[in-house]
């Protein structure tokens, strides 16, 4: 019920809207602009049951916004004598909250650290002063493995070394295979499990990597970045097998059958014709077997369509106040269906 009130949210619909069977006022085509790739058919075998769901619940739009109702007590006031803090990992200052906070209060902005070396210096700091009341050291070799793991994020690298001050015990020095055994994937096994995800069209495996990746920091557009290369990659991939100048290929070729029989087509591809730099082509072979395995999964116009989606993500995170997280994980769950 919350993911489809805010999917009402974003598509500019509200309960209110679509009960009472307004919902059968929206026409295919109308449903088809606000959900690529789903032409609508379906919709009357499930949208009247969430709608009776959403109702019986005494839920209504209101529940997904609490955004009006918080405006109107802040113009109220508070009583005298209280102070009321809020705290936010973004702000879009053209929002109409924000003004009413900052005209009846005070808005502090405590920016991220962009400089690698001066993230690394802040955390230094505080992770010697952690690991001084506790009486640890931590060696040279484990320093940078915690770093690779977590990108030096101030809050995730502080966490995952109190795990390590635990795990150690009562050893005074935490090493380099204490990290290995303790702290979790780093940000480029996450990537790769997000990209692997999407090519095997795997919704849940595709999501946590999503969920872990931005936990980690990784910025969405960076994210957004992969998944449009990899989008690319597929496409270039059915592009070839559908161009019947490949050897019989099946999505569950063996990885030594692929070098024998198919790899020297597509070396003799890249030596007799001129393919830019960052075709498939001339990946790295497992990248373009992966990519050759995978795409069987996907239809070239589907592929078109989900590079203009990855396009409009774009325009969207540069020019609205939308939930990157949000409309990220909307596109997964399109693209893995």
């Amino acid at each position: 019920m919350k993911y489809f009130l805010a999917f009402l949210k974003v598509a500019g619909f509200s309960l209110e809207d679509l009960q009472n069977s307004g919902w059968q006022k929206i026409t295919d085509e109308q449903w088809g602009g606000l959900v690529k790739g789903d032409a609508g058919e379906d919709r009357e075998k499930w949208l009247p049951r969430i709608l009776e769901v959403c109702l019986s619940s005494g839920l209504d739009s209101s529940s997904a916004d609490k955004t009006t109702k918080l405006e109107e007590i802040l113009k109220a006031g508070l009583p005298a004598g209280n102070c009321l803090i809020f705290t936010a990992e973004t702000v879009d200052k053209r929002k109409k909250l924000y003004k009413i906070i900052s005209e009846a209060g005070i808005v502090h902005y405590f920016g991220e650290v962009k400089k690698e070396f001066a993230r690394r210096e802040i955390l230094q700091k505080e992770a010697q002063q952690l690991l001084d009341n506790y009486e640890k050291k931590m060696s040279p070799a484990a320093w940078v493995a915690l770093g690779g793991k977590t990108g030096f994020d101030f809050r995730r690298s502080m966490s995952e070394l109190e795990k390590l001050i635990s795990y150690v015990g009562e050893r005074s020095i935490v090493e380099k295979n204490d990290v290995e055994e303790v702290v979790g994937r780093t940000k480029e096994d996450e990537i790769f499990a997000l990209t692997n995800a999407l090519g095997e069209k795997n919704q849940l495996a595709a999501l946590e990597a999503l969920k872990n990746l931005l936990n980690q920091g990784i910025h969405h557009l960076v994210i957004l970045s992969m998944m449009s290369r990899e989008i690319r990659l597929l496409l270039q991939a059915r592009i070839l097998v559908d161009s019947g100048k490949l050897p019989k290929f099946s999505h569950n070729m063996e990885y030594s059958s692929f070098q024998k029989n198919i790899l020297p087509v597509l070396s003799g591809f890249a030596d007799t014709m001129s393919m830019p730099k960052d075709f498939l082509t001339n990946k790295h072979p497992f990248v373009v077997f992966n990519a050759l395995r995978n795409c069987s999964r996907f239809t070239y116009s589907h592929l078109i369509n989900f590079l203009d989606e990855l396009l409009e993500l774009d325009r969207s995170f540069k020019s609205s106040a939308s939930s990157p997280q949000l409309l990220l994980e909307m596109f997964l769950i399109r693209a893995c269906a």
